[in-house]
């Protein structure tokens, strides 16, 4: 089932501020200097949440008072402002998963330097993130504000995460064009020869400039937008928060509605202020303050500018009756991690169980081709494993480093270069500090035997979208 786009979408929350894109030179496609990514640098956000009992099912069992350690990772790729290290980062609607939340952020280079990093806040209206580097000093990352992209055009797209030295994807510019709806804001949408593997990736030009960012594989933000956006967060000392009403729209109007006709809400969230207002699923929302809705796009920004705060009125039509309706604006809530996982392992990789192996959501270990869980006294009980502590291996990705190694679903990891291994976030820490190309030895329990296998640490590979 397909998640209901909500008025902060990943592909509408950024389509906000965007300045007009002005001329320059079209970089020479033939010449990629070696150090073109050198400054840039790779923010990895780490969120760490305590599961709730009752949200766990293991082969068709609920397991009410088993509570997890729940890890989730938001790799980033960040263009560096100043001496002062300060970075900014492009996280789309990726930044309602950080909300509430204290993550741990490492800002790493191509090179291999790692130091920590500090949130210094986030731009809601555009999901761009300032984070300060607390290590050694970061070279600071050229950027070209008055560039602009034209069809035909190729440009490149570091990679940041292969081992060794930096690497580049080449592509093309198809076409571009403003975005449908959007007036003046200065949204470019773009048609590349080929997707990108991750959201949120920079262009640049052969004179190892930064032009801009791609989101969602066809909206470029110029950099000058997001430069606009990350002096509001410095300026700030914190987030640049934006109105929040709480509902899901319609961001494809239906054929047979008139083109005036307004944004049909498709859900509600709970205790937001539209469910306080009366707005239910169904109603068709055809003014905002008096003024004419017009699309989904349009209201969107209508919302995100409404200051925190402020009553707002707006006419709806529901079951072909008009009403006026109220709502005071609110800032958005932490999102609830209240979902339930589901796990269920292959026929005969445990001494029970069947089916294809669930999913458990982005854990720090995905990065490395594997999800594994704290395998506890309870968990060992429901699988009926002699063994009661260790990492219970949940999925594998195929041709990568743990596959590779022989490590299977079901398996147990034991020690890791001899040491206990008992927690995810412990072992995800020892991966993480041995580095690419590191070798590390593993003891693995699998139906009743243990045994050594040996892994090549690699490189993360880009995190899939959110």
């Amino acid at each position: 089932m397909n998640r209901p786009t909500s008025i902060l979408a990943p592909v509408f929350v950024l389509l906000l501020l965007a300045p007009a894109i002005s001329r320059s030179q079209t970089p020479d496609a033939a010449f990629v200097p070696a150090d073109a990514a050198s400054t840039l640098a790779r923010v990895t956000f780490v969120t760490e949440t305590q599961g709730t009992p009752g949200h766990f099912v293991f082969d068709g069992r609920l397991i009410s008072d088993y509570r997890p350690k729940i890890y989730r990772v938001y790799p980033t790729t960040g263009v560096v402002l100043d001496e002062r290290g300060h970075v900014l980062s492009f996280l789309g609607y990726r930044w309602v998963d950080l909300q509430g939340t204290e993550p741990r952020i490492e800002v790493s280079t191509v090179g291999g330097e790692k130091s920590p990093g500090r949130l210094i806040g986030i731009d809601q209206s555009l999901g761009v993130a300032v984070v300060r580097s607390e290590g050694r000093q970061v070279k600071v990352t050229p950027l070209c504000t008055k560039c602009e992209i034209r069809p035909d055009e190729t440009v490149f797209v570091p990679v940041l995460d292969k081992m060794g030295a930096a690497e580049y994807q080449t592509v093309r510019i198809v076409d571009i064009g403003t975005v449908p709806g959007m007036g003046s804001a200065g949204m470019w949408r773009i048609n590349l020869s080929r997707p990108l593997d991750e959201t949120g990736k920079p262009l640049l030009n052969s004179a190892r400039q930064v032009l801009g960012y791609i989101a969602n594989g066809e909206l470029f933000y110029p950099i000058s937008q997001l430069l606009t956006s990350a002096e509001k967060v410095l300026q700030a000392g914190g987030d640049i928060r934006t109105g929040w009403l709480g509902i899901y729209v319609e961001m494809q109007q239906e054929p047979s509605l008139p083109a005036v006709a307004g944004v049909k809400i498709k859900d509600v969230e709970r205790e937001s202020p539209a469910e306080k207002s009366g707005l239910i699923a169904g109603d068709l929302l055809r003014s905002w303050n008096g003024r004419k809705i017009g699309d989904a796009r349009n209201f969107i920004r209508m919302v995100q500018n409404t200051p925190i705060g402020s009553q707002v009125s707006f006419e709806i039509l529901r079951n072909g009756k008009a009403l006026v309706l109220s709502a005071l604006i609110e800032a958005r809530k932490p999102r609830s991690m209240q979902e339930r996982f589901v796990f269920s392992f292959p026929e005969g990789s445990l001494a029970e169980g069947s089916g294809a192996a669930g999913g458990f959501g982005a854990t720090p270990q995905a990065l490395w081709g594997i999800d594994t869980i704290a395998l506890t006294p309870k968990l060992a009980e429901v699988f009926r494993i002699p063994i009661r502590s260790g990492l219970l291996v949940s999925d594998i990705r195929l041709q990568q480093a743990f596959d590779q190694a022989g490590v299977e679903v079901g398996d147990v990891i034991l020690q890791a270069d001899g040491r206990p291994v008992t927690d995810p976030g412990a072992f995800y820490t020892l991966i993480h500090s041995l580095g690419p190309g590191a070798q590390v030895t593993l003891k693995l329990y699998r139906k009743g035997a243990e045994r050594l296998t040996t892994i090549r640490i690699p490189a993360p590979p880009p995190a899939p979208r959110p």
